[in-house]
């Protein structure tokens, strides 16, 4: 199988997934007013993002979060001669009273951050590891 139908594959089965999931929208105009309210935003959509990598590589970066604060961090690395999948599951909870920053627990002591987090109209703008992302809803 070629590696561009097995990254099709693997969008559509993670868009497949996403779809399965039961949430019901929430349209916020502002932060979310309280905690089931943001986690119910965050969790409605796969948010995705695409950028090209300090060594070159287009990156399909993808995060979904679930409400019982779990997630799956799916990231597809294309380069000239290959292409790579690298899929991490984390433990998430919010760790602010605004909900504009996020603790993400991959394993005993591997944490990454979200901070400054907007969540609006299907877009998920925040400070990423340090760095200033945007990531769309994925359906």
């Amino acid at each position: 199988m070629s590696k561009t139908l097995t990254h099709a594959l693997h969008l559509l089965a993670t868009a497949a997934t996403a779809l399965c999931l039961a949430a019901c929208e929430v349209h916020i105009g502002d932060q979310p007013l309280d905690e089931r309210e943001a986690t119910r935003e965050l969790c409605h959509y796969v948010w995705q993002t695409s950028y090209t990598a300090y060594d070159g590589a287009y990156v399909d970066h993808f995060l979904t979060f679930y409400p019982n604060g779990t997630g799956m961090e799916e990231i597809y690395s294309d380069y000239p001669h290959a292409s790579y999948v690298d899929r991490f599951d984390f433990d998430w909870r919010w760790t602010s009273w605004a909900f504009s920053s996020i603790e993400m627990r991959y394993g005993p002591g591997d944490y990454l951050y979200m901070d400054n987090i907007w969540l609006s109209g299907g877009m998920l703008s925040c400070y990423f590891d340090g760095q200033m992302m945007t990531f769309r809803s994925y359906y």
